[in-house]
């Protein structure tokens, strides 16, 4: 969906744009934007959005804050309290992980939800969680996956190992006892440093903040960093999260207040090349949310330098998908590919795509690409005569 102003087209639908507006707009505009989507909103029906679902407790916490209440707000207790329990099992199933790394000595950070949860929404029970994301340094990523695993956690991708730690940002493991875990070595490929890969969350790092998950001591992004990496990891067409970034984002400039490092933000954002896609995302937030970002960082991302290939990259990462047959097909393999080499020089991204082709076919071999493309595209072809004749 387009937004006037705005490039690209992974912005909110309208009828998520209204949760937006009911979760997180004060009384007035919020009880409007309710009162236009309550009557078609069906947390029950199993065609449902995922993503209006997720974000139904904190239009329930928001709508109570503001004094509104009908029999539709009211029932939206019981997703809070279904979440309040999700999110403590999730996080509870985490920490047997983190104190499996902790006694290693491997350093840890939690990412994306659990900081979101336990640190800036005004309780646990208003962020969505399906599992529990954990950094590590790139060197300790191998090590970490084989403490991991000697203690009951099971890769989730048949990606060979040769591949993973150099192509991917993170692997997901899952646990017969604790549930699912996302074992990070990268926070987000588009936020890996072109010219210093090695080294790309070091600052991350020295700028973490102490957190305490389920009773294991750990680190969490700064909340400069956690805007930046939310940013990154929702407003793009592929993403799971295309309007919970809006909440978690405003969630945190809104409950950091004045120790929001403006100038730490504005200078990650420039030096990982998202130029173009934070100063879209904070102009809308700002725009159409109230975000209080300062006209002055705005104002910088206005006027900083924007690469051809960064553009290009923003473009094919936002662009709106053809709906079925092999434009589909194509336009969602291009857009996991660039998401994970968007970042690389040219080179780099022609190199990676034999074995991408492979994670993604779930083949053995390189050898197998060209007879697994002649199928598929024989099989589109067969769907697509069928469909013709009906």
């Amino acid at each position: 969906m387009r937004k006037p102003g705005l490039d690209g087209s992974a912005w909110p639908s309208e009828r998520q744009e209204l949760l937006l507006r009911a979760a997180l707009l004060d009384r007035d505009a919020a009880g409007a934007a309710w009162a236009e989507l309550a009557p078609d909103l069906h947390p029950d029906r199993p065609d449902e959005d995922p993503e209006v679902l997720r974000l139904l407790p904190l239009v329930h916490h928001n709508l109570r804050r503001a004094g509104i209440t009908d029999p539709h707000a009211d029932a939206l207790g019981a997703a809070t309290r279904q979440n309040w329990y999700r999110t403590r099992t999730v996080l509870a199933g985490a920490a047997p992980a983190l104190s499996c790394l902790l006694a290693a000595g491997v350093p840890t950070m939690v990412l994306k939800g659990a900081p979101l949860a336990l640190r800036y929404y005004a309780h646990p029970s208003l962020r969505f969680l399906s599992d529990v994301d954990v950094l590590v340094p790139t060197a300790a990523a191998e090590p970490s996956l084989d403490l991991l695993a000697a203690a009951g956690w099971r890769r989730q991708s048949p990606i060979p190992r040769r591949r993973l730690f150099r192509a991917r940002h993170s692997e997901n493991l899952v646990h017969d006892e604790h549930g699912n875990l996302d074992l990070h070595w990268r926070l987000s490929m588009p936020l890996v440093l072109a010219a210093d890969r090695e080294r790309s969350e070091e600052d991350f790092w020295q700028a973490a903040e102490p957190l305490t998950v389920a009773g294991v001591e750990t680190l969490a992004p700064c909340p400069a960093d956690l805007v930046l990496h939310v940013c990154v990891h929702g407003a793009w067409t592929l993403s799971e999260a295309t309007a919970r970034w809006v909440a978690d984002a405003m969630t945190v400039i809104r409950s950091t207040g004045d120790r929001m490092d403006w100038d730490r933000l504005t200078t990650q954002i420039a030096r990982r090349r998202v130029v173009i896609g934070l100063r879209n995302d904070l102009t809308y937030l700002a725009r159409d949310f109230g975000a209080p970002v300062p006209g002055a960082v705005l104002e910088r991302l206005r006027c900083a330098p924007v690469s051809r290939r960064e553009a290009r990259t923003y473009r094919s990462l936002t662009r709106s998908l053809p709906r079925g047959g092999l434009r589909e097909t194509a336009g969602r393999f291009r857009g996991y590919w660039l998401e994970k080499t968007g970042a690389l020089p040219r080179w780099r991204q022609v190199r990676e795509l034999p074995g991408h082709l492979e994670d993604h076919w779930g083949l053995a071999h390189a050898w197998e690409i060209p007879l697994e493309a002649v199928a598929r595209l024989a099989g589109h072809l067969g769907l697509a005569r069928k469909a013709g004749a009906d």
